[in-house]
Order: C-alpha cells, then structure tokens, then sequence
C-alpha cells in the first residue's frame, strides 16, 4: 500500500509548483488591474498633498481680516467649497486569501496523513 502513494519529494515539487503558479497569478492581476485615482475627481493631476496645501493657503486667507473687496477683486472661495468628495474604497479580492488557506489546509492534512499514517 505504500508503495502506491506519491513521493514526498515530488509532493513537495508540487507544492512549490503550486505557490508560484499563485504568486505570478496574482503579481499578473496587479498588474492588469486598472491603476486607483490618486488625486481627487473634479482636479485631474492633483495629488491629495496639493490640495492639502491649497486648502491650508485658503485657511490662512480666511483668517485674515477682510478688506471691502474692490470691483476688479473676487472675493476668495469658501474653504468647504474647495473640498471634493473623496474617491471610494474598492473593496478587495478574497480569491488570494482564500486560495493561500485552501494551499495551508491541503498542506496541513498531508503533514498529518504522514505522521498518522506511519
């Protein structure tokens, strides 16, 4: 009956054949996956960090004491209206994590059908 059951050894070949079939998978999705918006929708080529500052700059503006504005000034922008929504989360894949337990579980029954089968 032993005789008929696979090598540990090409088990093992397996298993590492199995995780890197995984791990070029999903570096391959990363890859072809659409890169997420970094800066805000209504701004195209802003990053979070710009705005950040312009918003800061318009604070200070604000603060400050507010002269009668001239005909030929416009008055400065409100600070809420500045701010956009911000971009929705996507919510993640669980195909990965649940292949990479799936891989975890085979490899513990195989672990204990060799110590138990002894």
């Amino acid at each position: 009956m032993l005789a008929s059951l696979p090598n540990s050894e090409i088990i093992r070949i397996a298993i590492i054949v199995i995780f890197a079939v995984v791990t070029l998978l999903s570096r391959f999705a990363k890859k072809t996956a659409p890169p997420r918006p970094t800066s805000s929708p209504g701004t195209p080529g802003t990053t979070p960090w710009d705005t950040l500052r312009q918003a800061m700059r318009q604070g200070a503006e604000q603060g400050r004491p507010i002269q009668q504005p001239r005909p030929f000034q416009i008055p400065p922008p409100q600070l809420r209206d500045s701010f956009n929504q911000p971009p929705a989360t996507q919510p993640e894949s669980s195909f990965l994590p649940s292949l990479l337990l799936l891989a975890l579980f085979v490899c513990l029954c195989l672990i204990a059908y060799r110590y138990f089968a002894r």
